[in-house]
C-alpha cells in the first residue's frame, strides 16, 4: 500500500511538473538563440530592461531553416537573423538583427556595424551600430549581438534590403573585402 502511495505521489508531481514547464514562457537574453526561435518568442533586452516579441522573419533562399542569413566576406562573416520585432509594453515595431560575426580572416578585424536598411525599395535606415558586435575580433574568434531601430510605421515591410560595410583591417588600416548586399523578404512560414 505505501508502495502504490508514493507511485501516485511521484505521478502527480511529475505530471504538476510537464503542466508548468509546458505553461511557463521563458524569455531569451541570447541574441542567436533569440535568432533561431520560433516567431512569437519573447527576447529579453538587459540593455534597456525591455522585452521585445518576435513578429515577422526576413529571409532569402540562403538563409537556413532557422531564419539565420550567412555571409562570407573573405572569410569574414555574419550569421545573422533579421526581424521585426514589438515591443512588449508599448507595441512599438522595430527591426533587428540577432546573432554573430566571425572573424576567420588571419588579421584582426574590428566589425564597424555599419549597415544600411531599405524597406520595401522606399524608406531607407541606418541601422545603430550594435555596442555588443562592434569591436575588435582576434582571428579565430567571433562576438554575438544585436541591433535595433524603430520603425516610424505599424506596417510590416514585406521587403528588406541590407548593405553591410566592410569590416576594419585593424593591423593594415584598411577596409577588408567588399560591401555586403543581401534582398530578404517577408517569411511566408511565419
Amino acid at each position: 500500500m505505501k508502495k502504490l502511495i508514493i507511485i501516485i505521489f511521484i505521478l502527480l508531481i511529475s505530471l504538476a511538473g510537464c503542466s508548468y514547464t509546458k505553461s511557463s514562457n521563458k524569455q531569451i537574453t541570447n541574441p542567436m538563440t533569440f535568432a533561431k526561435a520560433e516567431i512569437g518568442s519573447t527576447f529579453y533586452s538587459k540593455n534597456n530592461d525591455t522585452t521585445y516579441k518576435s513578429i515577422q522573419k526576413y529571409t532569402n533562399n540562403d538563409s537556413s531553416k532557422t531564419g539565420v542569413t550567412s555571409t562570407n566576406n573573405n572569410t569574414f562573416r555574419t550569421a545573422f537573423s533579421y526581424l521585426l520585432i514589438e515591443n512588449t509594453q508599448t507595441h512599438e515595431f522595430y527591426l533587428g538583427y540577432f546573432g554573430d560575426v566571425i572573424n576567420e580572416t588571419p588579421s584582426p578585424m574590428k566589425y564597424t556595424g555599419d549597415m544600411k536598411v531599405t524597406l520595401d525599395k522606399k524608406t531607407k535606415l541606418n541601422m545603430p551600430k550594435s555596442t555588443n558586435l562592434v569591436d575588435e575580433l582576434d582571428s579565430g574568434t567571433k562576438k554575438r549581438g544585436y541591433a535595433l531601430v524603430k520603425l516610424d510605421s505599424q506596417n510590416q515591410p514585406n521587403q528588406i534590403e541590407i548593405t553591410l560595410n566592410q569590416p576594419l583591417d585593424t593591423y593594415h588600416q584598411q577596409y577588408y573585402g567588399k560591401k555586403v548586399h543581401i534582398t530578404l523578404h517577408a517569411n511566408s512560414d511565419s
